[in-house]
């Protein structure tokens, strides 16, 4: 959904917030062996939106809730004891270009800031080490913008 605010005149700023379906993970090695993480995500950008001519820039914050996650390690010789909690917010930021027939492209950057914490021991060696992570996303879009709820969109 995109409403526009009417601070300068048409429609040049809007806030945008969506709802969208992530997966994210990370495929960390040690003592080589694999440790595979696969987080599901529910995120909600809430994005303050400038469009200039078509050209669009987007910034603001994000929160994603942890929906499941499944966490793997290929050897029987080490332990991983994963924190991932179920709540992450942290920022997006992005620009793009959309056609005044709602076809758009874009490009997006988020950023996790509440951090994953994994404990790996090492069994033989009885050594633990912790690793602390966080989710970024970089994202290339292709959508269309359906419908024109609020009169928005100018019209040839």
């Amino acid at each position: 959904m995109n409403v526009g605010l009417g601070l300068f005149g048409d429609s040049v700023l809007s806030i945008q917030p969506e709802v969208l379906y992530s997966i994210k993970g990370d495929q960390a090695t040690a003592t080589d062996s694999s440790l595979n993480a696969q987080l599901a995500y529910l995120d909600v950008p809430v994005l303050l939106k400038a469009n200039i001519g078509g050209l669009f820039f987007e910034a603001g914050p994000q929160f994603s809730f942890l929906y499941s996650d499944k966490f793997s390690s290929t050897s029987e010789l080490i332990k991983v004891v994963a924190n991932h909690p179920s709540l992450d917010y942290g920022f997006a930021f992005g620009f793009g270009y959309q056609d005044v027939d709602g076809f758009n492209v874009g490009w997006r950057y988020s950023q996790g800031l509440n951090p994953i914490t994994k404990s790996i021991t090492t069994i033989a060696t009885n050594t633990t080490s912790e690793v602390k992570i966080r989710n970024s996303v970089l994202q290339f879009y292709v959508g269309y913008l359906f419908g024109d709820l609020f009169g928005h969109r100018k019209h040839k």
